[in-house]
């Protein structure tokens, strides 16, 4: 899939930005589906991608907080 952006040593392609659209709720996607809200919607995966990338080198993914939330996440999703 095409690279869109980068972040760090991270990047985002073409299919995250599709999938990132398909779990909008219908009433977003209209808007997200345009030129300009697809570049948008870029940068805010972009904060996110940051976001995490700092959260991970301050070890947050290492508490028993971020563990609950991720099992809670989990559930939710299955």
């Amino acid at each position: 899939s095409k690279v869109l952006m980068k972040v760090g040593k991270e990047v985002i392609t073409e299919q995250d930005l599709e999938m990132a659209l398909e779990q909008m709720p219908e009433e977003y996607k209209q808007y997200y589906s345009t030129e300009d809200g697809k570049k948008q919607l870029l940068e805010r995966m972009a904060e996110q991608k940051m976001l995490a990338m700092k959260a991970k080198e301050m070890k947050i993914d290492k508490t028993k907080e971020f563990d609950i939330k991720m099992e809670n996440a989990k559930e939710m999703v299955l």
